[in-house]
């Protein structure tokens, strides 16, 4: 699974005020001038840690935690990235084309299907 930034535009924000303001900080010389950059700057960072490790991080020990069975279905609504269920499917699969069939399958599904599948699954069960 490609690893991508959430909302690219929140660190490139972070980062261009962070710097705008050790411009400014560094322009006037005064030592608490320094405090707002550090912070957007820390900020920048901490925010593309979570979004590119630490929330596969977390992912991760759910599903470890889940103890989900080898033969279980999963159904993943609203999937987003659909990062759970590859984790998921990582775990429990030995078989690494197995593994990248249902890693691929996952991006072709259309949500309208999603709904179709979900709608029939409800209204068998009822």
């Amino acid at each position: 699974m490609k690893k991508s930034i959430d909302a690219p535009l929140v660190p490139v924000a972070f980062i261009f005020f962070g710097l705008a303001s050790l411009f400014s900080a560094v322009k006037t010389g005064k030592v608490t001038n320094f405090i707002v950059p550090v912070i957007f700057l820390s900020l920048a960072a901490i925010y593309l840690h979570t979004s590119l490790f630490g929330k596969y991080r977390i992912i991760s020990s759910v599903v470890n935690e889940l103890n989900i069975k080898s033969d279980a279905q999963v159904l993943d609504l609203g999937t987003g990235h659909g990062a759970f269920l590859v984790e998921i499917a990582k775990k429990d699969c030995s078989d690494q084309g197995k593994l990248l069939e249902l890693i691929f399958g996952i991006s072709k599904i259309k949500p309208i299907i999603h709904l179709k599948v979900l709608k029939k699954l409800l209204m068998s069960n009822i």
